[in-house]
């Protein structure tokens, strides 16, 4: 692809303004290829070409339809296990409590794997246990559609454990014997919101006991990692914990939120 510079540039800057995402030099060919998918799928000549039409567009639809090609969506069942070992726990201490319901938010859930870990970890943990409130949001509205729906091929299930395989995956069918689906139950537990992180506030009401936000602050500047930060403790109810990728530290940027174990940070009661 012979783009000049300058355009190259631009679209960058625009993921960065639509999605906050920032995209360095070394993402160069990973763009081109993305946006080339772009340009062949609408028949246009050039990326300059394909660029002037998303500006042109005042439907949005196709700055989403971009943002959808780039964001990256790698993910995966329990993924980080440590992070689920500590939900469990976290589970087991608001039983204790007796509080009915754990709300949790998993923000950048992509296709899902992460809000369904998290529901049946809760569930797991049996009857007298918190019922799991989740929400699970993502820019891409195609991750959000595959996350809805909650089907998966099967080397996607390899690290579920077979019991929980069978307690709560259904296995496709006919020409669908190569997928899994999570059950209508679970799936019926998680609230899926397109949510744009680089652009608050977000329609968030009820406190939240835990946010997920992993590895996806690595891709914001340093300011808007802060000021998203900011936001969440003030979505977290005091004692809340916010859980980051196993890459990602707050430690010594924030006196509110006190680590707890690798990535794991607890706000502090008077925050």
């Amino acid at each position: 692809m012979n783009e000049d510079r300058s355009v190259y540039d631009k679209v960058r800057k625009l993921i960065f303004r639509n999605s906050g995402i920032v995209l360095g030099e070394h993402k160069k060919s990973f763009i081109e290829a993305r946006v080339f998918k772009r340009v062949k799928a609408l028949g246009l000549g050039s990326v300059d070409e394909y660029f002037q039409w998303v500006l042109s567009d005042p439907s949005g639809v196709e700055t989403e339809e971009l943002v959808n090609a780039i964001a990256t969506n790698h993910t995966q069942f329990f993924r980080e296990p440590l992070h689920f070992e500590f939900l469990k726990r976290l589970a087991d201490e608001k039983a204790a409590k007796g509080q009915r319901e754990l709300n949790v938010w998993c923000a950048g859930c992509s296709t899902g794997e992460e809000p369904y870990s998290a529901a049946i970890t809760i569930l797991e943990q049996g009857q007298g246990n918190p019922r799991p409130n989740i929400i699970a949001s993502d820019i891409s509205t195609r991750a959000l559609e595959m996350a809805r729906f909650g089907a998966y091929s099967m080397d996607k299930s390899q690290n579920v454990p077979e019991n929980i395989l069978k307690k709560y995956f259904q296995k496709g069918r006919e020409n669908a014997e190569s997928l899994v689906r999570v059950k209508k139950e679970v799936r019926d537990l998680i609230q899926f919101r397109q949510i744009n992180l680089a652009q608050p506030p977000f329609p968030i009401s009820l406190p939240q006991d835990v946010i997920f936000c992993r590895n996806v602050m690595i891709y914001f500047t340093t300011e808007n990692r802060m000021r998203l930060v900011e936001i969440y403790k003030s979505l977290l109810k005091p004692g809340g914990v916010l859980i980051l990728g196993s890459s990602e530290s707050l430690v010594g940027q924030d006196q509110d939120l006190a680590p707890v174990e690798a990535a794991i940070y607890r706000l502090n009661d008077h925050a």
